[in-house]
């Protein structure tokens, strides 16, 4: 009985073997039949994106804080208060439709709803011929130009082309026509839209479809299939490029940067051809030829995004020193990966945070003094060694040979809070540099800050000597500098930098220890060229907080001027109501002044004095002009008043729309990028490459 049940048992696990077998052979055939989209792709693409996991990335966005607050504004108030204009309002709404309307139309989830990949090629055009092109060979220049892009999308097994383009077909009626090539055993199906002159091809292959403007991007995979022509996937620069691809990221991009800026100067070469046949040039324009000699040595470009509760960005750039210029390979080089002590006095209530090793005084320097050089006018008194030397005598020593020297190639700074609840908002920042000679720095900072109306002052914190310039305002609005190791520190908030020296000493209260920091830097002292942190929530808050005070104090000023607008109207009102009262004593004195002047013919013609007369009528005639004068000058004070009242009313609007921009755009984006919690980034650099990463985390 007992074997009889063992052997049971036995024959069930050995059917469960066969069946999982089975299931992972099916699993393996399928995984290598799959065509991986850069084995259809040819070789040398000038830029390449590639998406996958379209549909779930799409809900991923749709449902977040961000998209749903964007989403939630009230577009209607924004409008009626003049934020926005008619044509702003429909493209938000119709992009907002288009998106929620494409990504949950049936076509869009069966076609792009699992894998998209767009590649761009080099396209033979010339683009001088553009100016001498008519109408109808524009089109056959578009065409051209764009069957160098090709499309790629990863469909299932169940979605029949044929019947989808139908609907497209019969949708544009006969303005579109239909035809098939065979191509390498393989269908070409091409739309002709006549009225446009252009042809839309595409090919399935397995599960890919293959698509393009004209036929070239169909026969360029078809011919990559048959090993006519290399694959992407053996791109050497393309394949330098994808070794800083995320693992499964949901969107990868490639640029040929090499390619890029060798078209860029065929272009331009052809451009100055032309050119110089009415200038008698034959070089590239200066600004032109800077842009190449800059961006030479360089070669590929790439990004790669991963979506999730902490999405990742990373980008990189490969190029080669040789090639550079010695500028920007000097560049490169002063740009060396360090150890990052400066996190260390760092505190960890830091909200904002940067750190970098790439501050080239020197390589600046030289710059601005050959654009001085390239722009100065010879004729002005003054030239610019003048204006330099004048600038070294106040500062007390010589650029290059003092300054320059003695500034490292580290700098940043950061930031603890915004203090918003005194007279004003005191952000507590405090800004950091590497020395390399004190000394030099000292003579420099006692040069510049020599003043009779404000005298530094010297205290001394854990050992360490802070000098500071004491204002009425306390400590938090007290400049102040200082020495922690080998940096300067410099912050308008004098306790901070206390707090940095505190921090130095005790490993447990600085950035390093921060929950915050941690989720999104995986070291915070390895060697890195620049390191970037910001707690988004509260630095957004503490943003928000400050965007309040300033309206509160804005709204106060609004308050004494719409009392000054009540005492206005009320004058204009009084002066108002006392024109006519002046105009109709005018006419009074008219009346008077036609009887007087009645009086005085009569007495001339009798003969009788008419001294007295004369004399009242002068009387009457001066009153009347002073009262002329004063109506004028009462009219334009009416004029003067409603143009004052007129500004009051437009203030008073003005704070209206600025409570309404605050409320129903700032604060609810605010609101919605709160859900980023906190973003940081890292960039190092080798011998070949600079790469980025930057890391969002988002709310659970």
């Amino acid at each position: 009985m007992k074997e009889r049940h063992m052997k049971k048992i036995s024959i069930i696990i050995l059917c469960l073997l066969v069946f999982l077998g089975a299931g992972l052979g099916v699993y393996f055939y399928s995984q290598k039949g799959k065509l991986a989209v850069e084995d259809v792709l040819a070789e040398g693409p000038l830029a390449y994106i590639h998406f996958s996991d379209i549909q779930k990335n799409l809900k991923e966005i749709a449902a977040s804080p961000v998209w749903q607050s964007l989403s939630g504004l009230n577009y209607d108030r924004l409008l009626s208060s003049g934020q926005i204009s008619q044509e702003q309002r429909e493209f938000i709404e119709s992009a907002k439709a288009r998106f929620m309307d494409v990504t949950t139309h049936p076509l869009f989830q069966k076609v792009f709803g699992q894998e998209v990949a767009l590649a761009v090629y080099p396209a033979d055009i010339d683009l001088i011929s553009l100016s001498s092109m008519d109408i109808s060979s524009l089109a056959g220049f578009m065409e051209k130009a764009l069957s160098s892009i090709v499309l790629i999308a990863r469909i299932p097994p169940d979605v029949q082309m044929a019947e989808l383009f139908t609907g497209v077909v019969r949708q544009y009626g006969a303005d579109v026509t239909t035809e098939t090539l065979d191509y390498r055993k393989q269908k070409i199906h091409i739309i002709h839209f006549q009225s446009l002159n252009m042809k839309v091809a595409y090919v399935r292959v397995k599960d890919l479809l293959i698509l393009g403007v004209g036929e070239k991007a169909a026969r360029m995979s078809l011919d990559v299939l048959g090993k006519d022509k290399p694959a992407l996937t053996g791109d050497p620069l393309f394949k330098q490029a994808r070794t800083a691809f995320i693992d499964a990221g949901g969107m990868t991009g490639y640029w040929n940067l090499e390619k890029f800026f060798a078209l860029l100067k065929e272009q331009a070469s052809a451009f100055t051809s032309l050119a110089s046949q009415e200038k008698g040039t034959e070089r590239l324009d200066d600004p032109v030829q800077d842009v190449l000699d800059a961006n030479a040595g360089f070669k590929t470009g790439s990004f790669s995004v991963k979506l999730g509760a902490l999405t990742r960005l990373q980008t990189a750039i490969f190029f080669n020193r040789q090639e550079m210029s010695a500028d920007v390979a000097r560049f490169y080089d002063t740009c060396a990966p360090v150890e990052n002590k400066t996190i260390l006095f760092v505190p960890k209530e830091t909200i904002g945070y940067h750190w970098g090793t790439c501050l080239d005084l020197g390589f600046f320097w030289k710059q601005i003094k050959k654009e001085i050089a390239r722009i100065e006018d010879q004729s002005e008194k003054y030239t610019a060694q003048d204006r330099l030397d004048a600038v070294e005598e106040f500062l007390g020593l010589k650029i290059e040979e003092d300054l320059l020297p003695a500034i490292g190639n580290e700098f940043g700074g950061f930031l603890t809070g915004i203090q918003s609840g005194g007279m004003f908002p005191i952000p507590k920042l405090l800004l950091f540099l590497k020395v390399e000679d004190k000394n030099t720095i000292d003579d420099l900072l006692a040069n510049v800050t020599e003043n009779p109306f404000f005298v530094l002052k010297e205290d001394t914190y854990a050992g360490i000597p802070i000098r500071y310039m004491s204002l009425p305002f306390g400590e938090d609005l007290q400049p102040a500098y200082a020495y922690v190791d080998n940096y300067l520190l410099v912050s308008i908030n004098r306790p901070l930098l206390k707090e940095a020296m505190d921090t130095r000493q005790d490993k447990s209260r600085s950035l390093l220890a921060s929950e915050s920091f941690r989720s999104v830097h995986d070291g915070g002292t390895d060697k890195n060229i620049n390191i970037q942190f910001f707690k988004t929530d509260d630095l957004l808050q503490q943003l928000e907080e400050t965007f309040g005070w300033a309206n509160n104090w804005v709204s106060t000023t609004d308050k004494s001027k719409l009392a000054f607008k009540a005492g206005a109207e009320k004058r204009l009102a009084d002066t108002k109501n006392g024109v006519p009262l002046q105009e109709g004593e005018l006419k009074d004195m008219q009346v008077r002044v036609d009887a007087l002047d009645k009086q005085i013919a009569e007495l001339g013609a009798q003969g009788l004095p008419k001294d007295d007369k004369e004399k009242e009528l002068q009387s009457l005639k001066e009153e009347m002009d002073n009262k002329q004068k004063d109506l004028v000058a009462a009219r334009e004070q009416v004029a003067e008043l409603e143009e004052v009242i007129q500004g009051y009313e437009k203030h008073t609007k003005d704070a209206a729309q600025r409570q309404m921009l605050l409320d129903d755009l700032v604060y609810p984006l605010f609101k919605g990028l709160r859900s980023i919690k906190a973003v940081g980034a890292q960039t190092t650099v080798d011998e070949g490459s600079m790469r980025t990463t930057v890391l969002f985390k988002t709310g659970e």
